[in-house]
């Protein structure tokens, strides 16, 4: 069966307008936000996890530097805590990272024309920013205890307690994942509003 011409032109002229929709949407979609945002947002996000995750790892090396602790092992407790350590530097450079990240975002959150995203991206952005404050006192406490853990093994006396330190960066650890997870619910909410004003 043939369709007249005119109904061809019919169709053709719509279809053209449905692809020209659709793509002015997605254009629309693809620069509401800049491109140096976007990236900024996903490489946060990757050093974020990264963080989180050498951060649980450095708080499971603690319960076994504190078990040989309470063991009366202090040498191998401190070689242990020069391992931790040497993570611990790698956070740090991760959190540099995050915080050059962040710089970008804040630098490109103009280009966010949703009240809603842009205020979920504040959010995130403050959160992250938390985890950089939280992991500088988790790096002064990793010093403390390699200190005390370093007087133990020469026969010098302290009297920190292990634990109690290691009690402190757990809680920063913790603090660490919390402040990580508000960030990512804010990111969420963030593509949410997106989607809603598309």
């Amino acid at each position: 069966m043939s369709f007249p011409r005119w109904a061809k032109i019919c169709v053709a002229v719509v279809i053209i307008l449905v692809v020209g929709f659709v793509i002015a949407k997605s254009r629309l979609f693809s620069t509401d936000i800049a491109p140096d945002f976007e990236q900024a947002r996903m490489q946060g996000a990757i050093i974020s996890d990264t963080i989180v995750r050498l951060s649980n790892d450095i708080s499971n090396d603690l319960a076994r530097v504190s078990e040989l602790d309470h063991a009366g092992n202090p040498r191998d407790a401190l070689s242990l805590t020069v391992e931790v350590q040497a993570k611990a530097k790698e956070v740090r450079a991760r959190a540099n990272e995050l915080s050059e990240e962040l710089k970008k975002m804040i630098s490109a959150m103009d280009s966010i024309k949703s009240p809603e995203a842009k205020q979920a991206t504040m959010e995130a952005v403050t959160n992250q920013m938390a985890i950089i404050s939280r992991l500088i006192s988790y790096s002064e406490y990793l010093q403390d205890l390699s200190q005390v853990l370093s007087n133990r093994f020469t026969g010098g006396y302290d009297k920190r307690s292990v634990s109690v330190i290691i009690s402190q960066v757990n809680a920063e650890v913790t603090a660490v994942n919390s402040f990580n997870k508000q960030a990512v619910q804010a990111m969420e909410r963030f593509e949410a509003a997106l989607k809603a004003d598309q």
